[in-house]
């Protein structure tokens, strides 16, 4: 069980990464980058390193090329000192609100004069089992 003062800031996060899945679903990038450090790590690209720039422009590109909405749901969220640690699922769709595929997420968090911001991101396509 996470302590009170741990419960503060969980509720942050999660309070950001719903901004997040707004910010995409009304392609407002603005809404979107406020999760995000000046330098991210997403482990999936060929080029991990993304300064907040490159991540706008990422995403820009993926809104422009498909056509989805997505739901965020962290289902997990521990506190370790300035760092936050994140696992959960994102759920894409299509416009007609059918489940298109679902990602299972691990993100690292950073705590800092402006608050959590995500450092470091890995996503994969959560296949069934056969």
């Amino acid at each position: 069980m996470p302590k009170t003062s741990d419960k503060v800031e969980i509720a942050k996060i999660k309070k950001l990464t719903k901004r997040f899945e707004k910010g995409f679903n009304n392609l407002d990038l603005d809404k979107m980058m406020e999760m995000y450090a000046d330098n991210y790590y997403d482990i999936n690209l060929k080029t991990s390193k993304q300064s907040n720039f490159e991540r706008r422009e990422y995403y820009k590109n993926f809104l422009e090329n498909n056509h989805c909405y997505i739901r965020v749901i962290p289902s997990e969220i521990v506190i370790s000192g300035q760092h936050a640690f994140v696992r959960g699922d994102i759920i894409l769709k299509d416009n007609f609100d059918r489940q298109i595929k679902v990602l299972r997420y691990i993100e690292v968090w950073e705590k800092n004069g402006g608050g959590w911001k995500s450092i470091w991101g890995i996503d994969a396509d959560l296949k069934p089992l056969e």
